[in-house]
């Protein structure tokens, strides 16, 4: 087909390079959505349910993460639940949640400040579309904040639907969390893991909660080298 405008009814054509210099393509040049950019759109349409479900994955820069809950999780610019909510499966990653004790809880935890540099734990693809969402969480004696997450831990109402050794119950279960083995989480050698969580142990500083590797609710040393695995939302 030819390329041409009409000037005074006059057909005159246009080559490629003139094409491209009014910022028209081809349309053998057109670049799709890839499927990161478009369940960010379908999230902001606030109509995910009608495209995906719950245990759905999406490949992130070779590795597949899982789509936990759709619609859970806050947006803090929109204030709407308007989000995607996916999770690791799998971590090549153990880490301390703290050296030391941490009686403030998740804020004042080392590994939330290396969560808050996302570009060391996803691809530069996926940056541009994560969302910052709101997150409940506590200190070791139960009082309550909020903080705006972009990666984020778990914490154990999240995973397990009530408190079993926090002091305070941190929002609510996911769909995506709700069997032993819906829990797992594997590592490099493609064996069961335990993995932390945001959770802080009920009067206790030096402890927080975590997931064996069996999917049931632990509690250990924040000191303790253990799984790092993350949530996030487009």
């Amino acid at each position: 087909m030819n390329n041409y405008l009409c000037i005074n009814s006059r057909k005159t054509e246009l080559t490629e390079q003139q094409l491209r210099e009014l910022g028209i393509a081809q349309a053998d040049e057109y670049i799709p959505e890839n499927e990161i950019a478009q369940m960010s759109r379908i999230a902001l349409s606030g109509k995910a349910e009608e495209y995906y479900k719950v245990h759905d994955t999406i490949t992130v820069g070779g590795t597949v993460f899982e789509i936990i809950g759709i619609g859970h999780d806050t947006d803090t610019i929109t204030n709407k639940k308007n989000t995607i909510t996916l999770r690791s499966t799998f971590t090549d990653v153990r880490a301390a949640m703290h050296k030391g004790s941490c009686s403030g809880g998740y804020k004042d935890a080392s590994l939330n400040a290396r969560l808050n540099i996302p570009e060391e734990w996803l691809p530069a693809e996926a940056l541009p579309f994560l969302r910052t969402v709101t997150k409940k969480c506590s200190n070791s004696d139960g009082e309550d904040y909020e903080m705006p997450c972009r990666l984020f831990l778990f914490s154990e109402a999240e995973v397990f639907g009530s408190a079993i050794y926090s002091p305070t119950e941190e929002g609510e279960r996911y769909k995506g969390f709700a069997t032993a083995k819906d829990r797992y989480v594997y590592d490099a050698d493609g064996d069961r893991t335990g993995w932390w969580l945001r959770s802080p142990n009920s009067s206790n500083g030096n402890n927080f909660c975590a997931v064996n590797n069996s999917g049931a609710a632990n509690n250990i040393n924040a000191s303790y080298s253990y799984g790092v695995a993350f949530g996030f939302c487009f």
